[in-house]
């Protein structure tokens, strides 16, 4: 539980400390799945921002969604793991497989509908993305990161009225976030370039301000800063970010 706390952080900084939980589940009872399959996950969405991914992290990963589906075959997590490092890898048609088995075998799973929506944004099919982005929001409502990623669908298919509206759709979700947890890294980083996208100046720098405060050694959050900036054109500072 400790590692799917960190896992959902999303942030960079987080997978490590992620992995290490479920390595320590796996010491205490080396037949839990759901902790092999995170393993493979964090690596994974390590692997997203290409920070500190080795090769040995990889074989570590595919091991690790080998043996979850070893141990539970209908597992839709093992499946959403593999499918993710899959598509770190340019395996497209294969990691297209496991996200619809995955959804074959949990059709209510956000994770599913969400990080297939991911893998189909980062292969350019912004109208495939659409649909599981919506999905997943359908699923969870509240979630700000489908929000946030499906604007920025509808706006590689210039959707503008639509994306208008997601987008004052997810700043009132990472309002609602920041009320919960104001330390939430991933709200911080994503509300930075989503108020500025609406044009929200003074948002954005408090915003940007305080995800700098929070993850000052994420990786992420200079990414962010650094779009948020540039969309206000405020070229000089995005550059530092950067």
């Amino acid at each position: 539980l400790r590692g799917q706390a960190h896992l959902r952080d999303g942030t960079d900084t987080e997978m490590n400390p992620a992995i290490e939980f479920f390595r320590e589940a796996i010491r205490r009872d080396e037949r839990f799945a759901q902790a092999h399959a995170g393993i493979a996950q964090a690596q994974a969405l390590k692997g997203l921002w290409r920070v500190g991914m080795t090769q040995a992290d990889f074989d570590e990963a595919f091991a690790a969604s080998r043996r979850a589906l070893e141990l539970e075959p209908r597992m839709p997590e093992a499946y959403i793991a593999r499918a993710m490092l899959l598509s770190l890898q340019g395996r497209t048609d294969e990691a297209n497989q496991d996200y619809e088995e995955a959804i074959r075998l949990n059709p209510a799973s956000f994770d599913a509908h969400y990080l297939y929506a991911r893998h189909c944004f980062q292969g350019g099919e912004f109208e495939r993305a659409v649909p599981l982005y919506e999905e997943a929001i359908r699923l969870r409502p509240d979630d700000y990161q489908a929000l946030c990623l499906l604007e920025g669908s509808l706006l590689k298919l210039g959707r503008m009225d639509q994306h208008a509206e997601v987008a004052r759709r997810a700043m009132q979700a990472i309002d609602r976030q920041l009320v919960i947890d104001p330390q939430d890294g991933r709200a911080l980083q994503l509300g930075t370039t989503n108020a500025a996208r609406l044009g929200l100046r003074d948002k954005t720098r408090d915003l940007a301000a305080r995800a700098l405060k929070a993850r000052p050694d994420a990786f992420s959050t200079y990414y962010n800063v650094a779009c948020a900036y540039s969309i206000l054109r405020d070229l000089d500072d995005a550059l530092e970010m950067l």
